[in-house]
């Protein structure tokens, strides 16, 4: 991996977590669009007209492998860094790591946190519900976002709130993140079936609550 290789990679993680574009035309940009950050037509003049730019991504070159920065950038970008990781020190790197523990124990922690959502009311303030608990859960620390992310795909509920104005952003980072949630959605899905069912029927019956 070059210098300019990995400056594309960064802009490319970066616009696909925080640009303006169609989600349902483009549901993986990084992917689809950017093909990667190789379709992205950044002349090396340009690049190293940047000032730091070259000698920060030449430290990135020979410290990380490209697989593993993707997952660096992408890890930092889930965390709510707009800037994913840059400048890459020691608080990114960190960010990583703890990204890296949590991708490595996905199914228990997916586990814990359904009975994190079940029992929201021992770790939420108030009674107001009407945002999701899964996303003030989130918001409060308490679960995983890969958690959500999973959840999502299995009881869907994200795409609901996207424009709202507290929880939108939110929201939308866990759409923007779905394509580099790794796991197998229906092995979790009936592991803990009982679980995401119970979690199922309080969301119906908070729906009928509020009609």
């Amino acid at each position: 991996m070059e210098s300019l290789e990995a400056y594309k990679i960064h802009v490319a993680i970066k616009n696909h977590f925080w640009g303006r574009y169609n989600q349902k035309k483009y549901p993986n940009m990084f992917k689809d669009r950017y093909k990667y950050g190789r379709a992205l037509n950044i002349p090396y003049r340009i690049f190293e007209s940047k000032h730091g730019m070259v000698g920060m991504f030449k430290m990135i070159c020979d410290k990380y492998k490209k697989e593993e920065f993707i997952a660096l950038s992408v890890a930092n970008a889930a965390a709510g860094d707009k800037k994913c990781g840059m400048p890459f020190g020691i608080e990114s790197h960190e960010t990583f790591k703890a990204w890296e523990a949590r991708r490595d124990r996905i199914s228990y922690t997916f586990g814990q946190d359904l009975e994190t959502i079940l029992n929201s009311d021992r770790k939420l303030m108030g009674a107001g519900n009407e945002h999701p608990v899964e996303i003030r859960l989130l918001l409060g620390k308490h679960i995983a976002i890969e958690s959500v992310v999973i959840l999502d795909q299995i009881l869907p509920f994200v795409d609901d709130h996207i424009g709202d104005l507290i929880i939108g952003d939110t929201c939308l980072l866990v759409k923007r993140y779905q394509p580099f949630v790794m796991s197998n959605t229906i092995s979790l899905a009936d592991k803990h079936q009982t679980l995401i069912n119970n979690i199922a029927r309080a969301r119906n019956s908070s729906n009928t609550t509020k009609i």
